[in-house]
């Protein structure tokens, strides 16, 4: 309007719309036109993230394995299956790794700063009935059920008068109880250190009166009682 390129010849103003407006600001730089211009490197955006997944296993439903539940139910046309396997290439870098702690263990062995002797690992085996609650011994003969759970043969057989079900979980045994051939080992390796053991003692207490015995002797051949005092 100050320019005066909007007035008519007979001194009345001319309304053109919008082309009248001027604009006194640059635009925003969004960025569309930053994309789209192509100058210099673009900006990441800021109101939304992407995010990828691979997926290794296209025939399983998504919805139901993250959550444990599929809208469409018994009609999805994947499988429902929350299960968790490892795939190949975790089966591989696991065995890297227990791989490289075993050159590791072994290179600390030759150093000498690691003992050779081999650490006992828990088996996760009861070290008891469930039912009479008596640690095993050589008359125990444990046996196990189907469910994987560890009795004395005769409470196993004292209970099956009762119920058919199992004694811990409740699950239907059909009276099968199968010999616990680990817990047997266990026990037998387990009688063979205590009878090592107290082979070791008796010696040790032999070694330790002849010793006294033999120092008796000298001191009634020399006559002095320096060392040992008797009574």
């Amino acid at each position: 309007w100050a320019d005066g390129g909007d007035v008519a010849a007979d001194g009345s103003k001319i309304y053109r719309g919008q082309k009248a407006y001027h604009q006194y600001t640059n635009k925003a730089e969004d960025f569309t036109s930053t994309m789209l211009k192509g100058h210099g490197p673009a900006r990441a955006p800021v109101h939304y993230r992407a995010t990828s997944r691979f997926d290794y296993q296209p025939d399983v439903c998504k919805d139901f394995k993250d959550t444990g539940y599929c809208g469409y139910g018994d009609a999805c046309k994947f499988l429902h299956d929350r299960s968790d396997y490892k795939t190949g290439w975790q089966i591989e870098r696991d065995w890297d790794e227990a791989q490289r702690a075993k050159k590791h263990q072994e290179a600390l062995i030759a150093l000498g700063e690691l003992d050779d002797a081999p650490k006992k690992e828990d088996d996760n085996l009861p070290f008891a009935c469930l039912i009479c609650r008596e640690p095993w011994h050589k008359a125990s003969r444990p046996v196990v059920t189907k469910c994987e759970h560890y009795f004395c043969e005769a409470c196993a057989l004292r209970h099956f008068q009762k119920s058919r079900r199992c004694f811990t979980c409740g699950e239907q045994t059909g009276g099968i109880f199968n010999l616990a051939k680990n817990i047997q080992e266990k026990i037998r390796m387990r009688t063979e250190e205590a009878e090592a053991s107290a082979a070791d003692e008796d010696l040790s207490q032999e070694a330790l009166i002849a010793e006294y015995e033999a120092a008796k002797r000298k001191s009634e051949n020399r006559g002095s009682t320096s060392g040992w005092t008797f009574s």
